[in-house]
C-alpha cells in the first residue's frame, strides 16, 4: 500500500483498499461458518439435488451480502463517530526517496526473472 502512495494513487482509493483487505478475512470466516451450519443441517449431502445445492449456495451468498452491508453501515457509523469525514487520509504515509541500492536490486531481480523465462522458452 505504501508503494501505491509512492505512485501517487489517491488516498481515498488506498484507504478503501486497506479496509477491503481488513474485511476479506472476516467475510471468509463468516462464509465458512455459514456453510458449515448449512452442512450440519444436511444442506450439502449427496441426497440433496443439484438445484437445491445451488439454491443453498445462493442463500449463503445472499446472506453474506446482507451481513456485509450491515457491517459496512456499522463501521461507517463508528468511523463517523470518531470524526472521520473522508477529507483527510485515514492512514498517513511518509514519502521517502527510493534508495539507489533498492532501485538497482529491483532492476536486477526483474532482469534475472525475465532472463530465466526467456532461457526456459528457448531451451524447450
Amino acid at each position: 500500500m505504501d508503494s501505491l502512495s509512492w505512485f501517487r494513487v489517491p488516498s481515498v482509493i488506498i484507504d478503501t483498499m486497506f479496509l477491503m483487505f481488513r474485511y476479506i478475512g472476516v467475510l471468509s470466516e463468516e462464509s465458512t461458518r455459514m456453510y458449515r451450519a448449512q452442512e450440519s443441517r444436511c444442506g450439502h449431502s449427496r441426497s440433496v439435488g443439484y438445484f437445491k445445492r445451488l439454491a443453498n449456495y445462493g442463500n449463503i451468498a445472499g446472506s453474506l451480502l446482507l451481513r456485509a452491508f450491515d457491517r459496512s453501515v456499522k463501521v461507517g457509523n463508528a468511523m463517523a463517530s470518531r470524526a472521520y469525514t473522508g477529507k483527510y487520509t485515514l492512514f498517513t504515509y511518509e514519502k521517502k526517496k527510493l534508495p539507489k541500492w533498492d532501485a538497482l536490486a529491483g532492476s536486477l531481480i526483474v532482469i534475472a526473472s525475465i532472463s530465466v523465462v526467456l532461457i526456459d522458452a528457448f531451451i524447450i
